[in-house]
């Protein structure tokens, strides 16, 4: 197998290096859909997360700086958790195409979104927490603050326990649907020839009768179109 570098790509340097705006952002680690939290979090959103505020960084070799303490705490090692809870964006853009750059510091994780006239692409890097201290001068000292305030806090509070709420529900919603769309059908006669066994499907919704195979685990109906899971009868 071969061994891969965790680094970034030469075109996504070069973007960064050769963008015409920069900028360095804050970010609430909570992904919300349009229209979520309003007007308490910030309206701004970079790919879903709030943007607490940004800082523009105009100067070429400031900017020379950052890249470097990110390409270099990207190529370092991370310890990498099992979550994604980003606090720092990075915007390179100019007129032809732009980087984005969503970092998570506290599970080592960082989230590339490249966007040019011929191609789009993403890439997942893990990354040291290097490069926090950069960013965050950049940001205190265009005074931006690097944490949501208290009134804010209670409002991620209350916003995230209405998604947990949401997406729990659509999982028992699916899982309903699950089990609503299957049906039962006779185990598999060991003592017979696998392929030689069939049985007498019909489709709960349209009652549309067919011969089917013992062995199909999917019956999507000739009549009506829907879609059943075939699930062996309990013995």
């Amino acid at each position: 197998m071969p061994h891969i570098t965790n680094r970034l790509l030469e075109q996504s340097l070069a973007s960064l290096r050769e963008a015409t705006s920069f900028e360095v952002m804050a970010l609430i680690p909570i992904s919300l859909p349009d229209g979520a939290g309003e007007p308490v979090l910030p309206l701004s959103r970079f790919h879903g997360y709030p943007v607490l505020g940004s800082a523009s960084v105009v100067d070429k070799a400031r900017r020379g700086e950052i890249i470097t303490a990110v390409a270099r705490g990207i190529e370092e090692d991370a310890l990498v958790a099992n979550c994604f809870i980003p606090r720092h964006g990075i915007r390179a853009a100019n007129l032809e195409d732009s980087v984005d750059l969503v970092i998570c510091f506290e599970c080592g994780q960082l989230h590339l979104h490249a966007f040019g006239s011929d191609q789009e692409y993403g890439q997942w890097l893990t990354i040291s927490i290097s490069p926090k201290p950069e960013l965050d001068r950049v940001l205190l000292w265009a005074g931006v603050p690097l944490e949501p305030d208290e009134v804010q806090r209670v409002e991620i509070l209350r916003v995230t326990s209405e998604l947990d709420a949401r997406r729990k529900e659509a999982g028992r919603a699916l899982e309903a649907d699950r089990i609503a769309r299957q049906v039962f059908i006779p185990a598999i006669d060991p003592n017979k020839p696998r392929h030689a066994q069939f049985f007498q499907f019909i489709c709960p919704a349209c009652s549309r009768a067919e011969q089917v195979g013992l062995w199909f685990n999917f019956k999507l109906c000739s009549g009506c179109g829907k879609g059943w899971q075939l699930v062996c009868q309990p013995l």
